[in-house]
């Protein structure tokens, strides 16, 4: 929906357009009312306008009632909400109040638990649909509540009726299996359920509702974007995700409770103790809470068994990564009571107790503590439900990998991975068919040093798992790192023989190649047949993270290493046509002449300079030089040389392209900054730090700008915020206005009429409340940070310090002065 200066209030799935009333001031307190969430207020100011002039005013009155009537659903108050809609059906498009009826149609706990009446009409309904061309928005409220509601359908009432009863059986079988986990079940009875029922949106319902359980979120979204926007179920999946894609709230508490038993085929009685638990949770009692579910749900509560049960239990117990002295005692309460037998089997209860502890909070264990413990779950899962030799590797993976990065966080000393090292080897023993735990021991062995023992692993992975992919990429990469390129190149072609999609090994295979043509320049043999082999691989706009796929990359590459000079020239006069811009092309030649020791072209700094003077790109280009800065480290570590003349090259483009940005794009620049973490992520820790220096010239080049107020500048404001996020400068605010400015943005944005602005402003706003999950991430109260805050924040800064020196040899110097190492094949494996 477009509302007035973009501000979508109603989250609804069906709305009218606003827009024109932005400017309208007669509509100025029907549009405020409406913002504040005052739909009575809204709806009475609406009507006295329609007064006025109804057919220009009567899409106000339709959203203050459809705003109301969401309040009284939210409030459970469905009878009112029911007269509301039925009003303003007289007023709008029949369209308009189906979704609005849809939403009305969650079921409450009387017709989950069967409303002969209700169930009836649904059936109906249902039936009607079926024999119709198309579905009704309307009539999948319907079709969803005859699922839910336990009602038996008459036999021997026709041929349709009876093809309706058998798929909604099969409906109903799933539902009872994806609720207890049964996946291959739930599949297997949806496979007998045909492609034109008028149930098959259930089937991405509930497929959906698997990938939520198994944490597969990017599934369980595409899933949920195909149900009907109008049906319970759209409503249903944003419950079990908010975040989900589309408009619409959430049905009621009291509501989809009932709707989600059923749904997930769990008995009708637990909604009580669910509902209950949920209050007492709310209300700050969270062994009360367990308690009701332990009684409630009659033995299947505590579990750790797949299925909704098991999320209960999750959701229940008190553990969080920043655990409250409050949150210590319920889990000691809980601890004794379930020892005591009060809630539940004591093996069963404590298992899974502590096992949760263990998952939740591990960095609270010394780590031969943890190990202790964790060894101990395990014997407890082997008692009660038999030896299992996949969930102990996977359990002793799973320590392994936790002890690995607790050593890893330990400062002032080299890491010893002797225990983590030891989880491993106890994984691969349990399971040796496992390729996980095998993999994860590879790791190890790199990051400990331990060379020899990690090539004759990886050799013998390579035999024992002759078709697993990730074992083949990592011979490959070490193959590539030993200069092996016939290895490398038979390795990773297997790997690619198994994956064809997998660009990460198709770019592996082009370093490869690029590389093996280098060697063979400096025994002065020639590569011709190589760059052709590379050629097929080669794409014009790539991914900007598929750096060797480029064809422009391999023609610049081929123009420097080329022995005959014409075809060298070719090359490079292709390249010059290829690249997206002059200054990626620039800065990328720069970068390879360098690494391979080549003659500096004389015109290079002329030309560069000429680039930044006359035709500065556009931030996107910024963005992409970044990732040819990770590109180049690649294929050789940065000098000292190299990094001060990149550093004096951006910091020089910063300054000019601030210049324009304030001009004409400061969008572009909001644009850059918003992505600049995520640009990160793809980099090597010292084009990392590039970036991390760029960023801040260029929050030193915007502060220079920040003369003018908000009102006349908001976008620059804005952008000295993003600025500021990307740097993790907030400190440098005051820590009480933070969200006093951006929302002083917010509103001039608006009032210019700037939604671009006023939309960035507000996704700030957001993430900064996500983040710190309060007004401010500063705010400690009337007295400030405690003292306690301040010496730990010191002692961590020397801390890191003396880390920084201890790695790079330097004191108070920039730790970039030292380069190399890393592994370098993070970009492709």
């Amino acid at each position: 929906m477009n509302s007035p200066g973009g501000l979508g209030w109603f989250g609804g799935e069906v709305s009218s357009d606003l827009t024109p009333f932005a400017s309208d001031a007669a509509a100025g307190e029907t549009l405020r009312a409406m913002r504040d969430g005052k739909w009575r207020k809204a709806r009475d100011a609406a009507k006295f306008l329609c007064k006025k002039d109804r057919a220009r005013y009567l899409p106000l009155l339709v959203e203050a009632n459809a705003g109301l009537a969401r309040e009284m659903i939210g409030k459970g108050l469905l009878k009112d909400a029911a007269t509301v809609i039925d009003y303003i059906a007289t007023l709008a498009p029949p369209e308009r109040v189906a979704a609005l009826r849809a939403e009305l149609a969650s079921p409450t706990p009387a017709d989950a638990a069967g409303s002969a009446g209700g169930a009836e009409i649904h059936w109906a309904v249902a039936l009607q649909a079926a024999a119709a061309d198309a579905i009704l928005p309307g009539d999948f409220a319907a079709i969803d509540a005859l699922v839910t509601d336990g009602f038996s359908p008459p036999e021997g009432t026709g041929e349709m009726a009876d093809r309706l009863a058998v798929e909604l059986a099969v409906v109903r079988e799933a539902c009872a299996a994806t609720g207890d986990g049964r996946w291959d079940e739930a599949k297997e009875a949806l496979r007998g359920l045909p492609r034109d029922s008028i149930f098959r949106h259930w089937r991405m319902f509930l497929r959906g509702a698997r990938c939520v359980f198994e944490e597969d979120r990017d599934m369980a979204w595409k899933c949920f974007a195909d149900l009907p926007p109008d049906g319970a179920l759209a409503r249903a999946a944003r419950t079990l995700d908010p975040d989900l894609p589309g408009r619409g709230a959430a049905a009621p508490v009291g509501a989809r409770v009932p709707f989600f038993l059923a749904a997930t085929g769990q008995p009708p009685t637990w909604a009580t103790a669910i509902l209950d638990a949920d209050a007492s949770g709310k209300s700050g009692k969270p062994v009360r809470a367990c308690q009701e579910l332990s009684k409630g749900l009659k033995g299947a509560f505590p579990t750790d068994q797949p299925g909704l049960a098991c999320l209960l239990t999750e959701g229940v117990l008190p553990f969080s990564r920043n655990m409250s002295d409050a949150d210590v005692d319920d889990a000691f309460a809980l601890l004794e009571a379930f020892g005591r037998g009060k809630l539940g089997e004591p093996e069963t209860a404590l298992l899974t107790l502590v096992r949760e502890a263990c998952v939740a909070i591990p960095e609270d264990n010394a780590p031969g503590e943890l190990g202790r413990t964790w060894g101990s779950v395990l014997r407890e899962w082997s008692l009660r439900d038999g030896d299992d030799s996949q969930r102990d590797a996977v359990g002793w993976l799973w320590l392994g990998e936790t002890l690995q990065k607790q050593e890893e966080r330990e400062y002032g000393a080299r890491p010893d991975f002797r225990s983590a090292r030891k989880a491993f080897e106890k994984s691969t023993k349990a399971d040796p068919e496992n390729p996980d735990g095998w993999l994860a021991l590879l790791g190890l062995l790199e990051k400990s040093g331990d060379a020899k023992e990690q090539n004759r692993l990886l050799g013998d992975l390579v035999k024992r798992f002759p078709q697993n992919k990730r074992i083949l990429q990592l011979a490959g990469k070490e193959a590539i790192e030993r200069k092996t390129y016939t290895k490398a190149l038979k390795n990773l072609r297997a790997a690619l023989n198994l994956d064809p999609l997998d660009r990460r090994i198709k770019n592996a295979i082009a370093l490869a190649l690029a590389q093996q043509a280098l060697d063979f320049r400096k025994k002065k043999k020639p590569a011709t047949e190589i760059w052709e082999e590379l050629e097929p691989l080669l794409e014009d706009r790539p991914a900007v993270e598929d750096f060797m796929l480029n064809r422009w990359v391999a023609r610049l590459w081929r123009g420097l290493l080329e022995a005959d000079g014409e075809v060298a020239d070719a090359a490079l006069a292709e390249a010059e046509k290829m690249a997206p811009s002059p200054m990626e092309r620039l800065f990328l030649e720069e970068k390879l002449r360098e690494a391979h020791r080549l003659p500096k072209r004389k015109t290079l700094d002329a030309e560069w300079l000429t680039e930044v003077q006359q035709r500065p790109p556009g931030w996107e280009v910024f963005a992409r030089i970044f990732a040819l800065a990770g590109f180049s480290q690649v294929i050789s570590p940065w000098s000292d040389a190299s990094w001060n003349r990149s550093t004096k090259r951006l910091d020089l483009l910063v300054k000019a392209m601030i210049k324009q940005a304030t001009n004409n794009d400061l969008a572009g620049l909001a644009d850059f900054l918003e992505q600049a973490e995520r640009l990160q992520n793809p980099l090597d820790r010292d084009s990392s730090e590039l970036l991390r220096e760029t960023l801040g010239t260029i929050l030193s080049q915007i502060e220079l700008k920040m003369t003018v107020s908000v009102p006349s500048r908001p976008w620059l404001h804005l952008v000295y915020l993003l600025a500021l996020e990307a740097t993790r400068g907030f400190l440098r605010l005051d820590p009480g206005g933070l969200f006093e400015r951006i929302d002083l943005i917010v509103k001039h944005a608006e009032k210019s009429g700037d939604s671009a602005c006023k939309t960035k402003a507000e996704a700030l706003r957001a993430r900064m409340k996500s983040r710190t999950g309060g007004p401010s991430p500063f705010d400690f109260g009337p007295g400030g940070p405690p003292a306690e805050l301040l010496d730990m924040l010191t002692n961590a800064a020397m801390a890191m310090q003396d880390e920084a020196d201890e790695i790079y040899g330097t004191s108070g110097k920039s730790a970039s002065k030292k380069r190399g190492g890393g592994d370098q094949m993070e970009l492709f494996l």
